[in-house]
């Protein structure tokens, strides 16, 4: 799975939010780990204060 769009569509449908999903596709270009990235965009999945 190469293709970064169909790695953060197969995160999103393992139960991570869309925010982890994308973070979560990119991260290891970034260079972090999977698990330390999970943890920092889990909290804006619903966006910032929830307003989307």
């Amino acid at each position: 799975m190469t293709n970064h769009a169909e790695k953060a569509k197969e995160l999103f449908k393992q139960g991570y939010n869309c925010s982890q999903a994308v973070f979560g596709a990119f991260c290891e270009e970034l260079g972090m780990d999977f698990e330390t990235a999970m943890k920092i965009s889990s909290s804006f999945g619903g966006g910032m204060g929830r307003m989307r």
